[in-house]
């Protein structure tokens, strides 16, 4: 069944189906796969009329003369269309610019560990480095507006152009792809918009391990040499018991980089919670050597030592821990059984008082 064009889009599409002169774009399908393993990867929906047109046209512009006009100028010099045009961005462009501004954080708050929501569609004729963005749909009541980021200014100075893509699109006819931006009015701030559609909190809603693998999953897709997503979805399944998949994704993630503590500490978990706790230890050593003043890493091979009922180096790991930390209630709960199993129950109250101050 074939899904009705929103109605600028289609009026777009009989000017490229026509063969309109200055309208150069890219007439292609992108897959749905490529789109939904997209908004998977990030934790984002893209608007509906974007994503229609993304899934229509991979990038493209509108120019000011007949493409020929440009065969002698080279992409360097400022009238080139590349240059010169609102471009709309590919699907890789959407990609690379989104998850350039994630890097960054850009108008999100410094602690910001959510879903990036803003997603870049378009870039400005060149001055500054400007462009055009949209928010991810997820929690909104419609679609997002278009806003404009104009180089150089201040982040609370992005405004709203269009209503949503369907309407930035006939802006963009109706000007013949040069739409006076600039002299547009600035009646909606981007900053009014995220406070007025909770956006950061939206964005920051804590996931569900079953997400967690989904985005994880979809980021390996793309991204299938970073041994972060590996050990993020092994623990999510470890979490939900999926105990053969998450050491699978932990063995991945040190295949991929061998220097990385954390790794062998969430493997030593995993080996620990269904295998074996002699063979877990070893994972637990290796990260204490990678990183020797981690309270984390030697809390749990304190733990193990424990389990295997080697009580002496047991606490001499909970002894290192309360030296740099001596109110670390892991260790501390740790070294009470400790003193408990070696018959110092004198040791083992004192320590409990200790917590209880700690507690209070």
């Amino acid at each position: 069944m074939m899904t009705e064009l929103f109605p600028n889009i289609k009026v777009f599409d009989e000017k490229v189906r026509q063969g309109t002169p200055k309208y150069n774009f890219n007439y292609y399908n992108i897959t749905n796969e490529s789109v939904d393993v997209f908004e998977q990867a990030y934790g984002i929906l893209l608007s509906k009329s974007y994503k229609q047109f993304l899934k229509k046209y991979n990038g493209g512009m509108i120019t000011r003369r007949k493409w020929t006009s440009y065969i002698d100028m080279t992409e360097y010099e400022i009238e080139h269309p590349t240059r010169d045009s609102f471009m709309l961005f590919g699907y890789d462009d959407v990609v690379d610019n989104y998850t350039s501004l994630k890097l960054d954080n850009w108008m999100m708050p410094k602690d910001f560990n959510g879903n990036y929501p803003i997603i870049p569609i378009c870039k400005m004729p060149e001055l500054k480095g400007e462009y055009l963005f949209v928010f991810s749909e997820k929690g909104l009541d419609g679609e997002s507006p278009v806003f404009a980021f104009l180089g150089g200014l201040e982040k609370e100075s992005c405004f709203k152009v269009a209503n949503d893509f369907n309407d930035f699109l006939g802006l963009l006819m109706e000007h013949d792809g040069f739409p006076p931006i600039l002299k547009m009015t600035r009646d909606k701030t981007a900053q009014d918009f995220i406070v007025q559609n909770n956006i950061i909190e939206i964005a920051s809603e804590e996931e569900t391990d079953e997400k967690i693998i989904i985005r994880n999953s979809a980021l390996i897709e793309l991204n299938p040499n970073r041994a972060w997503l590996y050990c993020d979805r092994g623990v999510a399944y470890w979490n939900q018991k999926e105990n053969k998949l998450a050491l699978t994704d932990l063995n991945k993630a040190i295949e991929l980089d061998s220097n990385e503590p954390f790794f062998y500490f969430h493997r030593g978990m995993i080996i620990s919670d269904y295998a074996s706790k002699r063979k877990a230890l070893i994972d637990f050593d290796v990260a204490v050597k990678l990183d020797s003043y981690s309270k984390l890493f030697l809390w749990a091979r304190a733990t193990c030592f424990y389990n295997l009922e080697k009580y002496e180096k047991a606490l001499d790991d909970c002894n290192t821990v309360l030296k740099i930390d001596n109110e670390n209630i892991m260790a501390l709960k740790s070294r009470i059984m400790i003193y408990f199993a070696l018959g110092e129950a004198v040791k083992a109250e004192a320590d409990i008082l200790l917590l209880d101050k700690i507690i209070s």
